[in-house]
């Protein structure tokens, strides 16, 4: 199967369907002025999208919470479309993502912006990532205080990534940064919320500390079942580089291990033992 390119893919843009390659956003909407967007990012397991109502139950508190009303928007009814319409394109992917983003529409205007489109999957990329790790470089780059905005909600306001990332590309091309709290805790990264294994038990930074992850709450309950220890704690960088396994969870690659660039320890190949058992618990086994 073929995962080259999504232009020709037909996405929605507040009210209309339209080639993907023709979505523009304008420069008096509110996400181009001050960076104010809602987005979720959801992709598909065995071709169907994957913790749907998790996503919009997450999108609908950040909607809330920026006072953007698009109440006349049935975004579970449109992600059904937006499926539908690329059903060509669909087939010819071994996995897929959407995107859906919410604005709070023109400058001077009371009309939210809504946005849906396909986005193709690097699966070589993250089958290097499931088997050999991902490096961790551990910046100094902070993350914004809650009174700034919540963490729980995600948003399209993300220098504090960028510059983590920038900072960490540095070092390694495919390294991610890991940013801090305020009291030097380690937080989470750009696309993944972050843990250790110690021993047996799964250590994640406090929940009100982070974005609150879909596949990490989707693996916490699976975690619960399997009788796995997780606990909520603030994580230093000794923990971090003593850790048994350090566990990254994301949208687009699932779980998979990380490993701190400046140490000479590696994930084995195929994941740790831990990445592994949780792997098991998506579909067609991630």
């Amino acid at each position: 199967m073929s995962n080259i390119g999504n232009d020709a893919t037909i996405g929605f843009l507040s009210g209309d369907w339209m080639p993907r390659s023709e979505m523009r956003i304008a420069l008096e909407d509110f996400a181009f002025l001050q960076g104010v967007t809602a987005v979720e990012r959801l992709r598909s397991y065995g071709g169907k999208l994957f913790q749907v109502p998790a996503h919009l139950a997450r999108l609908q508190r950040c909607l809330t919470g920026l006072q953007i009303d698009a109440a006349d928007y049935d975004f579970d009814s449109l992600l059904r479309e937006l499926v539908v319409r690329n059903a060509d394109w669909i087939a010819t992917q071994t996995a897929f993502g959407v995107t859906l983003f919410v604005t709070p529409g023109l400058f001077h205007a009371d009309q939210p912006t809504v946005g849906l489109h396909c986005n193709a999957l690097d699966p070589v990329r993250i089958a290097r990532h499931q088997h050999e790790g991902q490096p961790l470089v551990l910046t100094d780059v902070h993350q914004p205080s809650e009174r700034c905005w919540p963490r729980s909600w995600k948003v399209r306001t993300r220098l504090h990534y960028y510059l983590a990332d920038q900072a960490a590309r540095r070092v390694h091309p495919e390294a991610l940064g890991v940013l801090r709290d305020d009291d030097g805790s380690l937080t989470e990264t750009s696309v993944a919320n972050l843990a250790i294994v110690a021993g047996e038990t799964i250590v994640s930074p406090p929940r009100d500390r982070v974005l609150p992850g879909i596949t990490q709450e989707f693996l916490q309950r699976h975690a619960r079942l399997e009788g796995i220890p997780w606990r909520h704690q603030p994580l230093r960088p000794a923990e971090l580089r003593q850790a048994d396994e350090i566990l990254l969870f994301g949208t687009t690659a699932g779980v998979w291990n990380g490993y701190c660039d400046d140490s000479d320890l590696r994930p084995p190949a195929g994941g740790g033992p831990m990445c592994r058992r949780l792997r098991a618990a998506f579909p067609h086994g991630g």
